[in-house]
């Protein structure tokens, strides 16, 4: 069983692929597990490995559709799956990558660089970590420092220091998608030059325990996907304000709840569609903040959102003013509100 099939069919020996590693668990029939290992270019392998499995359903390379199980002890296994097959499966490797599954019309399996997350490990990385993108930070977990990288090779490592803040500022002008969290670093994110995010994940921010403020200053569009800035895998306790004074169109979900500290949005130009889930319970925004959002989703037209201002210390219906508490008025049902 060493081998990998890659997105063409073509078999070679495992130990020829990279250690960029999937966490997902096959068990073969004599009761073998193997955990699924992708490459750079986007070939995959297994390996033999005894370690958990993640619930998640793939396709083989016969086209032959599995479930990976976990029971309630933590054993795991496999059973098989009559599901669809799904270009939509993501892994996180052993170096934060997330890799987007893809399968083709015959059955192969391959798989494609999405997003690129933070390092960390015991000592300066210099010399001895190899970089997966500019800007990647590391953390030396023993003397708590960071460093950023400013090249592709283990020598391109720069300390920032540590337990300090600093920004994180990305000048390109096309990004896919944005998936970026776990940090304790960064104090500010700020992309000038983006315009477009095309891809279905959208924005994605999470547990920054020093960020302080987001920008987008050229952004109008995130046609395919929402914007998740929420404290789904830890809070992100500092964070202010999020600008996005040219946004219009937004294809998904509104995610922005469970930031205790955030009080001010800038999206004033922003059209909401209908039927969007828009949340930002639980946070601190301020009057003028939560009149913007109502006074957008009034001027859409909007009917059947699901709009929540509630918790948190969000400014209340009591506080706001005529204009306000009679957009509302108009939402009703939709909104969720603090008294």
């Amino acid at each position: 069983m060493k081998f990998c099939i890659n997105i063409d069919g073509c078999e070679s020996d495992y130990d020829k692929l990279p250690a960029i590693t999937g966490l997902v668990i096959l068990e073969d029939s004599d009761g073998g597990f193997w955990k699924l290992v992708v490459d750079q270019e986007g070939n995959v392998g297994t390996v033999s490995d005894p370690g958990p499995a993640t619930p998640i359903a793939i396709v083989n390379g016969g086209g032959k559709h599995w479930q990976i199980i976990v029971d309630t002890s933590g054993n795991r296994g496999t059973q098989a799956s009559a599901g669809p097959a799904t270009a939509s499966i993501r892994l996180t490797d052993v170096n934060g990558v997330v890799w987007q599954v893809v399968i083709d019309k015959f059955g192969n399996i391959g798989a494609t660089m999405l997003t690129c997350g933070g390092l960390s490990g015991s000592g300066d990385p210099t010399g001895v970590i190899v970089p997966l993108f500019i800007n990647q930070l590391y953390h030396d977990t023993v003397a708590d420092a960071y460093y950023r990288s400013t090249g592709l090779t283990s020598a391109d490592w720069t300390a920032i220091g540590g337990g300090g803040g600093t920004a994180l500022t990305i000048n390109a002008a096309i990004i896919s998608n944005i998936n970026l969290g776990l940090d304790s670093v960064t104090t500010s994110i700020d992309l000038p030059n983006v315009t477009t995010i095309p891809n279905v994940g959208g924005i994605y921010l999470t547990a920054y325990s020093q960020l302080l403020s987001v920008s987008f200053a050229a952004l109008t569009s995130v046609p395919a996907g929402g914007i998740e800035i929420d404290n789904d895998a830890g809070p992100n306790s500092l964070l202010t304000s999020i600008s996005a004074p040219l946004l219009v169109t937004i294809g998904s979900y509104v995610l922005c709840g469970g930031n205790p500290s955030l009080t001010t949005i800038d999206w004033s130009s922003w059209v909401p569609s209908d039927g969007t889930t828009i949340s930002f319970n639980g946070s601190a925004l301020s009057a003028a903040s939560v009149e913007l959002i109502l006074r957008r989703c009034v001027l859409a037209g909007v009917t059947v959102c699901t709009i929540d201002l509630s918790g948190g210390t969000n400014a209340g219906l009591a506080s706001l003013s005529a204009q306000g508490q009679a957009d509302a008025a108009t939402l009703g049902a939709q909104l969720t509100i603090n008294p």
